[in-house]
Order: C-alpha cells, then structure tokens, then sequence
C-alpha cells in the first residue's frame, strides 16, 4: 500500500510539474503577493513589505542574474524577481508596455534579507 502512494504522489508530481514547469514558476505566476493588474509598480507587491526598483541602463543584465542566484542561495524567506516594463514619473515608478525602460524589481519578506541584498547589490 505505501509503495502504490508513493508512487501515486510521484504521478502527481511529475503532472504538476509538466503542467506548471515546475514549484518555482507555480510560486511566480500564481501567487496571491502580487497583483498584476497594479498601474504603479509601489502596488504591484502588496504582500511584500521591501521592494527595490533597479532601472536596467543603470548596470548589465549579468549582475541580475547573479543577483537573483545569490538571493535563491541566501534568503530566508520568500522572495521575488521581476522585469516589468515602466516609465519614471513625478508619481513614480507607471507600468507602460510602449516605451519607457525595463525596470527590475526585487521584493522581500523579511527585512534582513532585503539588508543583505541592498549591502551585496546596491
């Protein structure tokens, strides 16, 4: 009997996995954190309380990258990793599809993983 569960969850498993790619991509377009309907990017994480915006002329994609390696390997807690297209205003940060430049956004849970990210990458 526990070898038929077993295998019955590794069934499930390996079709969630087929159907999502897989728990981090599940965890990044469907989670109940983010709206995606938010016209600022300040509202587009309601459910993390540090988010820090980086516009992309400022440094290279490779330091994202990296960046978003060392925050899989360092952080505690749940983090997110986003490349939105927007504008900077006088109201901040607009999403706009059409022009403006390509923001990346890192949004934290915990404060201490957001102090060592900001020590590492700002």
């Amino acid at each position: 009997m526990k070898k038929i569960k077993a295998l019955f969850r590794l069934y499930r498993y390996k079709r969630f996995c087929w159907k999502y790619g897989g728990y981090r991509n599940y965890e990044t377009y469907h989670s109940g954190d983010v709206n995606k309907r938010a016209f600022f990017l300040n509202e587009l994480y309601p459910g993390y309380e540090y988010v820090q915006f980086f516009a992309y002329p400022h440094t290279t994609w490779i330091e994202y990258v990296q960046a978003d390696k060392w925050c899989w390997a360092n952080c505690k807690s749940k983090y997110r990793y986003d490349i939105t297209r927007a504008e900077y205003t006088q109201f901040g940060w607009i999403a706009n599809e059409f022009g403006g430049d390509d923001v990346i956004s890192f949004a934290f849970k915990d404060e201490r993983d957001y102090i060592w990210f900001m020590m590492r990458w700002s």
